[in-house]
C-alpha cells in the first residue's frame, strides 16, 4: 500500500527485478536494495548522504512479466532430462554471456552477433526437428542473429517469414540481428575486400609455423610413467640415441592423418601421409637417432619377430582413430585395434615405451605393468618432431594432465580435485546441480554478470583446455 506524502521513497528488497511499473508514478524515489542481510546500515548510509550510490543494474529490469520465458524453462527441463542434449545447453548457458532478455525478447548485449551451431537449433527439441517452428521462434527470440542452415534453408526462410507476419516475432528482432551481422561486415571491410588477402598464403606451413606447431607438441605431451618398477633412479626416458637398433611399432607410429585426428582435411579426418605435408613420429624417430642407429617400423610384429631382432628398445604407437563428434562417442573408450596386441607382443619381449594418440583419456590399465614408458601425446598434428624432442631429451617433459586419466570407464565422470566435468568428443558439461543453476539463473539477479559464476566457467574453460600451468615431472 502506498500513503500519498509529501515525498514518498520506496526501498525494494528482492533477490531479482519483480514488476514495479504500475507503482512508479507515485514515487518520488526508489532504491532496489536487493537482500541486504543483517546490516542495514549500509542501505542508510547511501539515504542519507553520508556515501554516495554506485551500484548498477546487473541486468535489465522489465517493465512486465508475462510468462514470455516459459518456453526457456520448458527447454532447459527437456535438456537436463535428457544427457545427449546436455552439450547444446552448455553452449546455451556459454552463449547467454552476451544475451539478455527484454521484453521477452533476447537482445545480444556485446557489438558482435550470436551464430547457432550446424543444425542446432534443430536440437532444441527433445526429438530434433519434431517442431522446426517452435525451434526458429526460440533460437530467434533468445537472440540468436545467424542461423547455420546448411540444408534445410528453405523451411528456416518460411517459417521465420510467417512467424514475423503473425508478430511471434517482433521485426525489430530481425533488424537488429540484420544490423548486428552488417555492423560486424563493414567493420571488417568485407563490401570492400571480400577475398582473402592471397599475399599471406605462403606463410601458411612456412618454417615459423612448424617451428611453433613443433613447440606447441612437445610443451604439451604428458609423461605418465617412466621406469617399470616406478622406480625414479632408474628411469627408461630419456632414450639413448646411439644403440645398434630400435623398433618401432603401431598403426599411429607412421600415419599423418591419426596424428592430426578429426576435422582435418575431411570432416572425419582422414589415414596416411597423401593429404598433408608434415612429419610422422617414425619419420621423427629416424631423424632424431644417431646415423649408425638401424630403425625397423613393422606396424604389427608378432612376438617371435621382436625377440628373434634382438632390439634395444622398442617405441610403440598406438591409440583411436580420427573422429568428430558424435562419431566419436565411445561407451568404452577403449583404443583401437590392434593396438592393445601390439602392445603385449612388443612390450612383453622388449623393453618398450608407449605412446598414445588420441584426443582424450582411454582404457590404457590393463597394458601399463608391462609397458617401461608412457606418453600421453594427444593430437600431435602435422609436427611428428616435437614427441622425439621429449623422448631423446633434448627438452624436458612439461605437459600436464587437463583432467584425472581413469583406470576404467566405470569411474566416469570423474576429475580429482576439480568440479564434476563429462569430457565426450570435446564438449564439457558442468554437473546436474550447476547446469540447473546456471539455466534457471536467467530469472534472477545477476547470473550471467555474476562474479562467483564467471570464475566457475573460468575454471571450467581451464580444465578442459588445460590451461593451468604445466610443471615438469620427476
Amino acid at each position: 500500500m502506498c500513503v500519498k506524502v509529501s515525498s514518498a521513497l520506496f526501498i525494494l528488497i528482492t533477490g531479482r527485478p519483480i514488476v514495479i511499473e504500475p507503482y512508479i508514478s507515485s514515487i518520488d524515489a526508489l532504491v532496489a536494495a536487493w537482500l541486504p542481510g543483517s546490516e542495514g546500515q549500509g542501505i542508510t548510509d547511501v539515504l542519507f548522504g553520508d556515501h554516495g550510490i554506485n551500484g548498477k543494474l546487473p541486468r535489465t529490469w522489465f517493465r512486465t512479466y508475462t510468462g514470455t520465458l516459459n518456453w526457456y524453462e520448458e527447454l532447459v527441463q527437456q535438456l537436463l532430462l535428457k544427457p545427449e542434449l546436455r552439450g547444446f545447453l552448455m553452449y546455451l548457458l556459454l552463449a547467454l554471456q552476451y544475451v539478455e532478455i527484454q521484453d521477452g525478447v533476447g537482445v545480444t548485449k556485446a557489438t558482435g552477433f550470436v551464430i547457432s551451431d550446424w543444425e542446432g537449433i534443430d536440437r532444441i527439441t527433445s526429438s530434433p526437428h519434431s517442431n522446426y517452428t517452435y525451434s526458429v521462434q526460440a533460437s530467434v527470440l533468445a537472440g540468436t542473429d545467424m542461423v547455420m542452415v546448411p540444408i534445410n534453408y528453405k523451411a528456416f526462410i518460411n517459417d521465420l517469414i510467417n512467424l514475423v507476419k503473425n508478430n511471434v516475432v517482433p521485426i525489430d528482432r530481425i533488424g537488429d540481428a540484420a544490423g548486428r551481422i552488417l555492423l560486424v561486415k563493414f567493420t571488417m571491410g568485407l563490401f570492400e575486400n571480400p577475398l582473402s588477402d592471397f599475399s599471406l598464403r605462403h606463410e601458411l606451413g612456412s618454417q615459423d609455423h612448424r617451428d611453433l606447431a613443433r613447440e606447441a607438441v612437445r610443451k604439451s605431451v604428458v609423461l605418465l610413467k617412466n621406469g617399470k618398477s616406478r622406480n625414479i633412479t632408474d628411469p627408461v626416458i630419456p632414450l639413448p640415441k646411439k644403440v645398434s637398433k630400435i623398433l618401432v611399432a603401431g598403426s599411429h607410429a607412421d600415419n599423418l592423418g591419426y596424428q592430426c585426428g578429426g576435422w582435418t582435411i575431411a570432416w572425419q579426418g582422414f589415414s596416411g601421409n597423401n593429404y598433408t605435408t608434415g612429419t610422422t613420429i617414425f619419420g621423427a624417430i629416424k631423424s632424431a637417432v644417431n646415423s649408425s642407429t638401424e630403425v625397423i617400423y613393422s606396424e604389427n610384429p608378432d612376438g617371435n619377430f621382436v625377440k628373434s631382432n634382438n632390439f634395444a628398445y622398442a617405441i610403440v604407437v598406438v591409440g583411436e582413430h580420427p573422429y568428430a563428434e558424435t562419431v566419436g562417442d565411445s561407451p568404452n573408450l577403449t583404443m583401437a585395434e590392434p593396438g592393445p596386441s601390439v602392445i603385449s607382443n612388443v612390450c612383453e619381449s622388449v623393453k618398450c615405451i608407449v605412446i598414445v594418440i588420441t584426443g582424450r583419456p582411454i582404457v590404457i590399465e590393463p597394458y601399463v605393468s608391462s609397458i617401461g614408458a608412457l606418453v600421453a601425446a594427444w593430437l600431435p598434428g602435422s609436427e611428428g618432431q616435437g614427441i622425439t624432442d621429449v623422448l631423446f631429451g633434448d627438452h624436458g617433459f612439461s605437459g600436464k594432465l587437463p583432467r584425472t586419466w581413469f583406470k576404467t570407464v566405470d569411474q566416469l565422470p570423474m576429475n580429482v580435485g576439480r568440479p564434476q566435468l563429462v569430457l565426450l568428443q570435446g564438449h564439457a558439461y558442468l554437473s546436474s546441480w550447476l547446469l540447473w543453476f546456471s539455466a534457471y539463473s536467467l530469472e534472477f539477479q545477476g547470473a550471467f554478470t555474476n562474479g562467483r559464476f564467471l570464475q566457475q566457467l573460468d575454471l571450467l574453460a581451464d580444465t578442459v583446455y588445460g590451461r593451468r600451468k604445466g610443471k615438469a615431472l620427476s
